[in-house]
């Protein structure tokens, strides 16, 4: 998000009985990791000692984010004990945007196919089959028409 003077905003929400809630808001200049640590530092000054399941300075237990490394990094060096997850619908947003980004050489009519490989990774039941499927899509012949393709799988 970004608002008229080009400040990022970030939310931080958790999970309550009525959906989401915000829990904190911070506006950054810049995206860059130095910087939303600042702001994630400052934001933990805030929070009372028994915030976060009285995890307060240590974190919550997992945070959910989208594809963002200086946000994810910013993160791990601010709540080193925190579990960091993906969001399925970013990655597979991510993974939609490779494939029809033009320049990474995939036809259109072998982007669906190769969307599809992906999903049957996300939506993966347990360990084995994530495994299984990861090992399908690096050896499907279609895969290994398009490099650049099978690089940004592994």
């Amino acid at each position: 998000n970004v608002d008229r003077f080009g400040c990022k905003v970030f939310l931080i929400y958790t999970n309550s009985c009525a959906g989401g809630m915000i829990v904190g808001t911070i506006i950054l200049t810049s995206e860059a990791t130095s910087v939303i640590k600042v702001g994630l530092e400052m934001w933990k000054k805030l929070l009372p000692l028994n915030a976060l399941g009285n995890r307060c300075i240590n974190g919550p237990l997992v945070f959910m984010t989208d594809d963002c490394t200086a946000e994810r990094n910013a993160l791990q060096e601010c709540f080193p004990q925190t579990t960091l997850l993906l969001c399925i619908f970013h990655v597979l947003q991510a993974a939609w945007r490779y494939l029809w980004d033009s320049s990474h050489g995939v036809p259109l009519k072998h982007r669906p196919m190769l969307f599809c490989e992906i999903k049957k990774m996300v939506y993966s039941k347990n360990p084995d089959d994530l495994n299984n499927s990861y090992n399908k899509i690096l050896t499907n012949s279609l895969t290994n028409e398009y490099p650049r393709f099978k690089s940004y799988v592994e």
